[in-house]
């Protein structure tokens, strides 16, 4: 009997499916690395308009009482009911997704003020924290979202 008489059917060699197992491994790694860059970027989102939405509530806020207000709870649309200064952004039950949105000031709140966001994760590789300081000498153009803690691709946008 030879050896080269034997017919190959048709199929796949162990050597083309583990080529395609290692392509569709490399494209998984790829597709989770952006996947968590966007969750990481989604997730921040929030807290920075909110403190957009302080700004302007704030400024509202001003020129009705002629000063800042002291707590989050004096703010039209940032009373949770409690008070405790704090305005939970999120109720999840995830703490990297919880956010508490407090608002700070000095001089009897006639100058300025700092609002501040953050969440309180058992990570602190999750961690952020962002403050927003503005008052009656601050421009227009510099009032903006600082953030204090956290890495982020939202860092280097404002």
């Amino acid at each position: 009997m030879k050896l080269n008489n034997i017919v190959r059917k048709g199929g796949f060699t162990l050597i083309e499916l583990m080529l395609v197992v290692v392509i569709m491994a490399i494209l998984a790694g790829v597709a989770i690395t952006l996947y968590h860059s966007y969750l990481k970027t989604a997730f921040e989102i929030d807290p920075v308009n909110t403190l957009l939405a302080v700004s302007a509530a704030q400024e509202s806020y001003y020129a009705d009482n002629g000063k800042y207000a002291s707590r989050i709870e004096m703010l039209p649309g940032f009373n949770d009911g409690t008070s405790d200064g704090n305005f939970v952004l999120h109720d999840d039950k995830d703490d990297r997704r919880k956010f508490y949105l407090s608002v700070n000031c000095n001089n009897d709140c006639n100058e300025s003020y700092v609002a501040t966001v953050e969440n309180k994760p058992g990570d602190s590789k999750w961690k952020v924290k962002w403050n927003l300081s503005c008052g009656v000498n601050t421009t227009y153009g510099n009032c903006k979202p600082v953030q204090v803690k956290g890495s982020s691709t939202l860092r280097n946008v404002f």
